[in-house]
């Protein structure tokens, strides 16, 4: 059904329903205010083959995607086969080179785009560096350009799942 002239109707909003999706700030005591993002992450275990990865103390959670630190993820898939990737982790131009099989990825701090076989490759997130010094970027985008792995997201359990074949 749909309007009509016959019985003309109008749309009222109504005041005392809003939205919880409307801001992304909640208001708690007084004016304080909290983000949601910091107060309601979803945190996930990352596992390579039946074996959860040590993450040194940070945290993987759901962003658009799975994000956490990278390099203790790329170390537990080379522990089941060396063969499968390398990687070059350059400190001071805070910047990851990988190559598997014939691509080759650079990712970089504070860009939003991988650099995949030299063409863009827009992110959901761009890398960062976190407290501890780790670098933190999408688990899952830099995932898929691995050969022979694949990535599952196990929502209900809270695991991301990484198989090497």
């Amino acid at each position: 059904m749909g309007l009509s002239l016959a019985w003309p109707q109008r749309l009222v909003y109504q005041y005392s329903i809003t939205p919880p999706a409307l801001s992304p700030y909640r208001a708690l005591q007084g004016n304080s205010v909290n983000s949601i993002d910091q107060q309601e992450k979803t945190y996930y275990d990352l596992i390579v083959n039946n074996k959860i990865v040590d993450l040194k103390g940070e945290k993987a959670y759901q962003q658009t995607g799975v994000f956490g630190p990278i390099i203790p993820v790329l170390d537990a898939i080379k522990a089941v086969d060396s063969r499968i990737l390398n990687y070059n982790y350059n400190a001071d131009k805070k910047q990851l080179t990988m190559t598997s099989g014939k691509n080759t990825i650079i990712a970089t701090v504070g860009e939003s785009h991988l650099i995949v076989n030299g063409e863009e490759n827009l992110m959901n997130g761009e890398p960062e560096l976190h407290d501890k010094g780790s670098l933190c970027m999408e688990i899952n985008t830099i995932i898929s350009f691995i050969e022979n792995v694949n990535g599952i997201l196990d929502e209900d359990a809270k695991t991301y799942i990484i198989e090497v074949k």
